[in-house]
């Protein structure tokens, strides 16, 4: 029987940044209780994001509200008055977690009995008025000095990888703490920021520079260590072929039907065939350029050799291994219909994993200041006071 991992556990969201609510996010769909706390008649920033479903603008129709938010229960509370902060403050005392954006000088505005998981843009005390974008946290972490081409500016990534990135170091302490304490509230905070978070996708590189003082330079899509390993075009598109070993280079030679490349001093080693990149790549791409990306993809891999087509958005929701996983579920969206989403990147037989829809702005708030003995008279005059 399936089963939700953090069945029971209670997630006050009081952020509103893009990790905290990406963290959210999978916190519910591994089935927490997530309350998404939203300023009333306005809601999260998020609901302004477009594109909109339908492309038509409006607060709940934002596929990045959707996308981010799914699972959650809205509760619209004025954070500025009186009455609305002691509502937050008797909230996040019956929650397990807290996830909180920091806000100089009142990080501690509401403390949490619980776990508080407070999403910045960098931790050091100098910075804390730091504001972090997208780009500003590729460039902070050192990222972009190593992704592009070199005789060009640095090269940002697509996504918001900074705050998913974080968002995910987020969860895996959160389960962490779980398993560890057998689920006990602790009265931890965790911090994570998202510079840091973004510089341990270096993988190597910066260790490069602190173990052996070697800096990695910008070199496009080839690898520092061996080549072929690169993008090619193909006739409707763009295939990478990742064909450093010298194995999988001789294969590479034949497909081409340039056998005496595989022999050819010149290209012994991956190193060699690094040397003379330009040369090789001019190889590889009168053999591409000529064919369909498919058909590149297909033929390499039936050899074993790495290879696979630049993928567009609408290959991702045809692509059958995401269909063999299941990966995209239907959520059906109050009011929208039936929108694709992705599903979870794993599977476990006795784990419940599934997309419910995103709330709409407030649709919960009468249900859980209910549970606080918060009666519909009072609740009532709340509203005309413009506190919920």
């Amino acid at each position: 029987m399936d089963t939700a991992l953090l069945e029971g556990t209670r997630v006050v969201e009081l952020a509103s940044s893009i990790a905290a609510a990406y963290c959210g996010k999978v916190l519910a769909e591994l089935g927490a209780d997530v309350i998404k706390l939203e300023a009333p008649g306005v809601g999260d920033p998020t609901r302004a994001y477009g594109p909109f479903v339908g492309a038509v603008p409006d607060p709940e129709r934002s596929a990045g509200y959707i996308y981010v938010h799914t699972g959650k229960r809205s509760v619209t509370i004025d954070r500025a008055a009186p009455l609305g902060q002691s509502l937050i403050s008797r909230l996040i005392a019956d929650a397990d977690v807290t996830l909180i954006d920091r806000v100089p000088d009142s990080a501690d505005e509401f403390p949490c009995p619980g776990t508080t998981v407070e999403f910045v843009g960098t931790a050091h005390p100098e910075h804390q008025h730091f504001v972090v974008s997208d780009l500003v946290g590729y460039a902070l972490s050192g990222y972009l000095y190593v992704d592009g081409s070199g005789e060009r500016e640095p090269l940002k990534g697509g996504g918001r990888q900074p705050a998913h990135t974080a968002s995910n170091y987020a969860i895996l302490a959160l389960l962490a703490q779980r398993f560890g304490d057998d689920g006990r509230r602790s009265g931890r905070r965790i911090v994570v920021p998202e510079v840091e978070s973004m510089a341990t996708m270096h993988w190597y590189t910066t260790v490069m520079w602190t173990y052996a003082r070697i800096k990695k330079q910008r070199i496009g899509n080839r690898l520092d260590l061996s080549h072929p390993v690169s993008l090619y075009p193909c006739r409707d598109g763009w295939v990478a072929i990742g064909a450093g070993g010298n194995d999988a280079w001789r294969l590479l030679a034949l497909v081409m039907e340039r056998p005496e490349l595989a022999d050819d001093p010149r290209f012994a080693d991956g190193a060699s065939r690094l040397q003379r990149a330009d040369e090789v790549d001019a190889f590889i791409k009168e053999y591409t350029s000529l064919r369909t990306r498919e058909d590149v993809m297909s033929t390499l891999q039936g050899l074993r050799v790495a290879c696979g087509f630049v993928s567009t958005p609408h290959d991702l929701l045809v692509d059958p291994q995401y269909g063999a996983r299941e990966y995209w579920q239907m959520l059906d969206q109050p009011g929208l219909g039936q929108l694709a989403t992705p599903g979870a990147p794993f599977k476990d037989a006795e784990l419940e994993f599934q997309a419910r829809p995103a709330p709409r702005l407030g649709q919960h708030t009468a249900d859980v200041l209910q549970t606080l003995g918060i009666s519909a008279e009072d609740q009532r005059h709340m509203r005309w006071d413009h506190v919920i």
